[in-house]
């Protein structure tokens, strides 16, 4: 909504916001509010707020900030005795926010009416869960990678979740951040891949991948591309 990008830094601990003409200024100052270092930003469709993933050596994090920077809230959760990492963030329609944990080799969620961080659903695994995309409009589906290889696909108003079906010759080894678009999935790879961006056009059920389409590959601009933006 604000035309702007923003950048959260793994070494600084901070949120930085740029415009396309590459002004920049901070959004949150490094440790504000204990900002640690910092992974999956998300902005919620709902009121534009603004969610972050941020991990310090004790606690897995996700903030909540105003548009301008104002916290909004803190959730945390001990890294300690279990471990837990949260990684990347999305917000669904109605103001949910999701976040891989990428240790605890789940997902937690922020429902908007209680405001309390919890795990999604009892049971829900997946290894080294790292992207994580979700669908607009009613009976949402979320989508959440496991970093070895594979999507879980999670039914968020059954409450269900399986892995996705895929054609043959479609490599999911290693993917990064992960966007839900127009039906489809687009889907950053790194790691053991060929760094590579690739478009999966998803069945109508959405359990499955029809085709898929590679948009980039081996851009000699890509050391390791991780997480992106739709506009």
């Amino acid at each position: 909504r604000g035309n702007r990008f923003l950048f959260g830094s793994m070494t600084k601990s901070k949120i930085m916001q740029c415009d396309a003409a590459g002004n920049c200024r901070q959004f949150a100052a490094p440790e504000q509010n204990g900002l640690a270092e910092v992974l999956g930003i998300a902005v919620s469709p709902l009121d534009g707020s603004i969610w972050a993933a941020s991990n310090s050596a004790t606690t897995a994090s996700l903030f909540h900030f105003e548009p301008d920077g104002k916290l909004i809230a803190r959730h945390d959760l001990s890294r300690k005795p279990d471990p837990h990492l949260f990684n990347d963030v999305v917000v669904d329609a109605n103001g949910n926010a999701y976040s891989t944990d990428t240790s605890g080799r789940t997902v937690y969620w922020v429902a908007r009416e209680s405001g309390r961080l919890e795990p999604l659903i009892p049971g829900l695994r997946v290894v080294a869960a790292n992207g994580i995309a979700v669908t607009s409009g009613p009976n949402p589906t979320l989508f959440v990678s496991g970093f070895p290889d594979g999507i879980t696909v999670v039914d968020l108003t059954r409450r269900t979740f399986r892995g996705i079906g895929s054609p043959k010759g479609l490599c999911l080894a290693t993917t990064d951040g992960l966007y839900y678009t127009n039906g489809t999935l687009v889907a950053i790879q790194n790691g053991a891949m060929s760094p590579r961006v690739v478009r999966l056009h998803l069945s109508k059920d959405r359990n499955a991948i029809s085709r898929f389409r590679i948009l980039e590959r081996r851009n000699p601009l890509f050391d390791n591309p991780t997480t992106g933006a739709i506009n």
